[in-house]
């Protein structure tokens, strides 16, 4: 009986937990509705992976004939015809069993230096497995960064994101809107992955679905040339009309992922100072870098904005700047 009592005591406990955990988190979902551009691959990078550069530096020279008859040493060019009963010395089926034993020779030792460059990465220079790093910067702006939201949802509609220059235009133009705009700055965060090309598009997808499990909805999306719109989506307003809606302590969040070759360090935000630098490193990304782009924005629809407690629930590692 004492069993008894106790477990439905504890179930209480836990049905009574659940339900205050779910009631917190879902009015933020209920409010949040997201945009969303992106485009590029991974798996295209191979086609443009980097080749290790040589330290030795050739000069053409004249060839000499190897191990001349005449002098010099080497070996004659006339040294294999006997391999076929064309100088004597041996038969013709001798020879031929000679040389295909040389050529199953020369084929396994290929294929050990090729099974050997395949496991680190290299091939005759070319490295297949190049390092890459996967980013996130995630801004917290106060929601009379109307111009921005419009923006974004603009450029939603128009983007080109089938090809890279597309999406390095796109990065530029949004981190360009970010940094006109300091003064909307309240909050940010930021995160950095070095890893390989292999194991990259794994963190990338990571991060990414992160970010848009965020939203309850989204709203609009452009992502590799493919735009899809919903009902909710709202684009036309003039910015007059978008300002009625603002409120001081609502909030817009901006996030932008991407993956690149080569190395990108980005510090922990601590102060405007430091996400300054970090938007700035996105932007001058260039397009032989970059392998896949993300910005998602939320709330998409221009009549929301985030308040101070869905701010909170939804993205507790942004910080104060």
């Amino acid at each position: 009986m004492r069993f008894w009592k106790r477990f439905l005591q504890l179930t209480v406990a836990i049905g009574l937990s659940l339900v205050l955990v779910l009631g917190a988190v879902s009015p933020a979902q209920a409010a949040s509705s997201g945009g969303r551009i992106g485009g590029g691959s991974f798996r295209s990078a191979p086609s443009r992976v980097y080749r290790a550069p040589s330290s030795r530096s050739y000069s053409p020279q004249p060839l000499s004939p190897p191990l001349s008859p005449y002098g010099g040493g080497g070996l004659s060019p006339f040294f294999f015809l006997p391999f076929f009963g064309w100088g004597g010395g041996f038969s013709g089926l001798f020879g031929l069993m000679v040389l295909l034993a040389v050529g199953g020779f020369l084929v396994r030792t290929l294929q050990s230096v090729v099974g050997h460059g395949e496991e680190g990465g290299t091939i005759a220079g070319l490295n297949r497995n190049p390092a890459v790093s996967v980013a996130k910067i995630r801004v917290g702006l106060s929601s009379q960064a109307k111009g921005l939201q419009i923006d974004l949802n603009r450029l939603a509609e128009t983007a080109n994101t089938e090809t890279n220059d597309g999406l390095v235009k796109i990065l530029q133009e949004t981190t360009l809107a970010l940094l006109r705009h300091p003064e909307y700055w309240c909050y940010g965060t930021a995160e950095s992955v070095e890893t390989r090309l292999q194991t990259g598009e794994t963190q990338f997808n990571r991060m990414a679905l992160e970010e848009r499990s965020k939203v309850s909805r989204e709203t609009i999306a452009n992502v590799r040339g493919q735009v899809q719109r919903s009902a909710a989506t709202t684009v036309s307003k003039t910015l007059e009309e978008e300002l009625k809606v603002v409120d001081s302590r609502s909030y817009i969040v901006v996030t932008l992922i991407v993956g690149i070759e080569g190395k990108l360090s980005i510090t922990q935000i601590n102060n405007e100072g430091d996400l300054k630098q970090a938007i700035q490193l996105f932007g001058s990304i260039s397009a032989d870098q970059l392998l896949a782009l993300e910005i998602l924005w939320t709330p998409q629809a221009s009549d929301e904005a985030l308040n101070a407690d869905e701010l909170i629930a939804q993205y507790p590692d942004l910080r104060l700047i």
